[in-house]
């Protein structure tokens, strides 16, 4: 028998949960993913203990049939593709069929579904990546998704988790963003019984904004809308007085998802640089728009969103300062050339060579101004003048 062997697939699975869910925030993410795109408008998402021990996502998107729950939480089961030429046209936020799979592999995990034209939901049991069983219950339309105990069979990864309050904040961050990408959608956060964050849904990036961050930062906001090589930024932009010392007010969307991306933040701070005091930051919250290409595949979204930035650096400021002019003359004059070192030539004893806080040789004590003021005739010499025994003087 060979050394090589194919893993079970629990094994594989607890390998694939390691790269979709690492931490609870990573989990909550993904579960809200699948309720955007089952069309959902209203998404609850209720934590305890930082998600470690409890998390439960709920929606009122279309819901799952009894047939289709079993096959949810298989690997590579989705159903947003049928085949290879649906890959040039995704327009969802996951089509891969793993997080499901990978969540429930390493937690307890229960899953109620119905759909509207059903009488009855169903209601799928599952304890670490091993299905319990599935029976018939009355729940609303929609989907609700219960986590309990995440990594209770995987210690290893549950000893590398963070305090409760650090995964909460984490938590937080991500379902903050999911707010403000998808402004239509009603979010509300629970953490330990306590309403953290609840957005209107009324399609307003500015309601979103108002809700997650205040009154005070969405009332110094300015509009922005532009368009340019077929890219459209819309969002806001904040006032010169509306900055802060780090980037955590900064939120770049493309295509309704957040991305990070160190090009879109120095062209941002680049345009404010005469605006704003030093070590102060912009803020920022928009979207961009990319116009989507006929025979492109589907990339993962920094990869995407790397392209999409990369051209947007050719314009270095234009779409943020002069949006109507040409950007051919600015990508010139913003060429960087290499810096050059400055020659700085080191002090060294000598004649001819002044040390820089040697501006006037020292003096013997009691020594005339107009004498020679030398104290040894090596110090004559570094100084390039004379001792007065080079002329003769006792």
């Amino acid at each position: 028998m060979g050394n090589i062997q194919v893993l079970s697939f629990e094994v594989a699975n607890l390998i694939a949960a390691g790269e979709v869910v690492d931490r609870p925030a990573s989990a909550i993410k993904e579960m809200m993913e699948n309720s955007i795109d089952a069309g959902a408008k209203n998404v609850t998402v209720e934590i305890q203990n930082g998600g470690v021990t409890f998390m439960r996502v709920t929606d009122d998107g279309c819901g799952m049939s009894a047939e289709d729950l079993p096959m949810a939480i298989r690997r590579h089961a989705t159903s947003k593709i049928r085949n290879a030429e649906d890959l040039d046209g995704i327009s969802t936020l996951g089509f891969r069929g793993e997080a499901l799979a990978a969540i429930s592999s390493v937690s307890d995990m229960r899953i109620m579904s119905k759909r509207r034209e059903d009488d009855m939901g169903a209601m799928l049991e599952i304890k670490g990546g091993q299905m319990v069983g599935i029976s018939e219950r009355g729940c609303r339309d929609g989907t609700t998704i219960i986590v309990e105990n995440l990594f209770s069979n995987v210690p290893a990864r549950r000893k590398f988790l963070k305090r409760d309050a650090t995964e909460s904040m984490a938590v937080s961050a991500n379902v903050e963003r999911v707010a403000l990408s998808h402004p239509e959608i009603s979010v509300r956060l629970i953490v330990d019984g306590v309403t953290k964050l609840e957005t209107a849904g009324d399609g307003q990036l500015k309601s979103a904004i108002w809700a997650v961050f205040g009154k005070d930062f969405a009332s110094r906001l300015l509009p922005l809308d532009s368009e340019h090589e077929g890219i459209r930024i819309t969002g806001f932009i904040g006032r010169s007085d509306n900055v802060k010392a780090n980037r955590n007010g900064q939120n770049f969307f493309i295509n309704n998802r957040f991305v990070r991306s160190r090009t879109a933040q120095a062209a941002l701070e680049q345009a404010f640089t005469s605006y704003i005091p030093p070590r102060e930051l912009p803020l920022l919250c928009h979207e961009y728009s990319p116009q989507p290409r006929p025979r492109g595949r589907e990339r993962p979204p920094r990869q995407a969103g790397g392209e999409v930035l990369q051209r947007k650096a050719r314009l270095r400021g234009g779409l943020l300062r002069d949006p109507s002019g040409s950007g051919a003359e600015r990508d010139q004059a913003r060429v960087r050339r290499p810096r050059q070192k400055a020659h700085r030539p080191r002090w060294r004893s000598g004649v001819g060579h002044d040390h820089p806080h040697r501006d006037q040789p020292p003096r013997v004590p009691g020594q005339a101004a107009g004498g020679y003021g030398y104290e040894s005739r090596f110090q004559a010499l570094q100084y390039g003048g004379s001792h007065p025994q080079d002329h003769g003087a006792s």
